[in-house]
């Protein structure tokens, strides 16, 4: 098994798993998102030293990067949780070249698209379409959420890991 293959693999399994966690518990835990990073960085560092170059921890770096800029901003603002980000965080470091910046994008945008549609059929589940709406226009006046604030929570780890698999898909 090459390491582009491995990488897929351990994309694959983190992304089951944390749905899985997501969807069951409400959380991703913390051994699953560090050992992606982990593992990530693990490749990237024997890439560098077979290569003797420091060339190969460019993508796993790149990764990192974008979620950190995509997915940082929505943590401080209350919209996602922190196993939120240090999923991303885990799949932007598993990420590989020569994806590094192709597919993290696509894998962010594919994740905003699935969790907009299961916002929305959650609220249309609920009967809360025009209210969740409504709420969703006044983050625009007031981006912070305040702890007490009413509303529907998405397992949003369920919609990473989805938009993550179908970048995957897309990109091979």
């Amino acid at each position: 098994m090459d390491l582009g293959t491995f990488r897929c693999a351990c994309l694959v399994v983190l992304a089951i798993a944390a749905a899985f966690f997501d969807l069951r518990e409400r959380r991703i835990p913390d051994l699953l998102t560090f050992s992606a990073m982990g593992i990530g960085f693990g490749i990237a560092g024997g890439e560098c030293i077979y290569d003797e170059s420091l060339t190969p921890a460019i993508p796993a770096l790149t990764g990192l990067a974008v979620a950190f800029i995509c997915f940082l901003p929505p943590v401080n603002l209350g919209w996602l949780g922190a196993g939120d980000l240090k999923l991303f965080l885990g799949i932007g470091a598993l990420v590989g070249a020569p994806l590094a910046w192709t597919f993290s994008l696509q894998a962010v945008y594919n994740t905003a698209c699935v969790g907009a549609v299961m916002a929305a059929l959650m609220l249309i589940w609920r009967g809360e379409l025009l209210s969740g709406l409504k709420r969703s226009l006044r983050l625009f006046k007031q981006p912070k959420i305040e702890e007490s604030s009413e509303g529907i929570t998405l397992p949003y780890g369920f919609a990473m890991a989805t938009g993550t698999l179908i970048a995957l898909m897309n990109a091979g």
